[in-house]
């Protein structure tokens, strides 16, 4: 099929369209920081598998904490799929305060 006086532009999976959508999103979504739990000890060399996202020992419980922020669903998604594809074994997974309030929900606050 020819198209006449268009362009066509290939997108590629995971490819971000730039919108109104988006912009409220990153508006109001901070990039959120996340808890990961790993059965087993992993030493500090391993952070770079992990998008940069800090190692800690946990000796109570013999886990190792991945934790620090991740931009989006799809980086929290691209880590859980390394520990997958590693063969670890996933214990937990928490986040810490998705919810950036706009100055509209701060207002409302205030006035209550």
């Amino acid at each position: 099929m020819t198209t006449h006086g268009s362009q066509h532009n290939a997108r590629h999976a995971g490819d971000v369209l730039p919108g109104p959508a988006t912009k409220a999103w990153s508006s109001r979504y901070a990039p959120v920081t996340w808890r990961i739990r790993i059965r087993g000890h992993m030493g500090a060399d391993w952070a770079d598998w992990f998008g940069g996202l800090d190692l800690a020992w946990d000796n109570e419980r013999e886990h190792t904490v991945l934790h620090g922020p991740l931009p989006d669903q799809a980086a929290l998604y691209g880590v859980l799929l390394r520990v997958r594809d590693l063969g670890l074994e996933l214990v937990a997974v928490s986040s810490e305060a998705a919810f950036a309030p706009s100055s509209r929900d701060e207002d409302a606050t205030r006035s209550a």
